[in-house]
């Protein structure tokens, strides 16, 4: 089915959105459909392109955000895109962008940081107070890890929503 649908694109497009299952990304939710998604990439020599940060955020703490949210190309010159979240959105999903320009564009390789000097730390504890769930379990080595990635998620976004650029 994914190899019939990358097929009627033509021989260089570029088809984002959200996938909803996901597949080799780390993704902890590899189920049938990503499985077969990932064939398909694989087989038709597609590349994946995401930010590599969770773009589902789900409001059930049993439940650790994912990366759901990304493009997929085929002949599309990767010196030339650049891929952004969009903190605009006010679903359970981050928005991510792909900039396409006609001539390569640098990347940053310099350390990324979570605040700057227009960091909001009124707006960024007010999130975390009112988003921030107490009573996750932590008697496992995973209720362990997953509250850990939960924790550090929240403080993410906290600090994305409280940011100016």
């Amino acid at each position: 089915m994914f190899s019939d649908f990358f097929k009627t694109l033509g021989n260089r497009f570029i088809a984002g959105g959200d996938w909803n299952e996901a597949f080799s990304l780390g993704i902890k939710n590899n189920g049938n459909q990503g499985k077969e998604l990932k064939k398909s990439i694989d087989a038709n020599h597609l590349r994946s392109m995401s930010t590599g940060e969770p773009t589902y955020w789900p409001t059930d703490s049993n439940k650790t955000p994912d990366l759901l949210d990304f493009f997929i190309t085929k002949n599309i010159c990767l010196q030339n895109t650049l891929i952004k979240s969009s903190l605009d959105g006010s679903s359970d999903h981050t928005p991510v962008i792909l900039i396409l320009s006609p001539i390569a564009i640098p990347h940053d390789s310099g350390t990324d940081y979570l605040h700057n000097s227009k960091t909001d730390w009124d707006c960024f504890r007010e999130y975390i107070e009112s988003n921030i769930d107490l009573k996750l379990s932590l008697k496992t080595n995973e209720e362990v890890d997953n509250a850990s990635l939960y924790i550090t998620n929240l403080i993410q976004v906290a600090a994305w929503t409280s940011t100016l650029s």
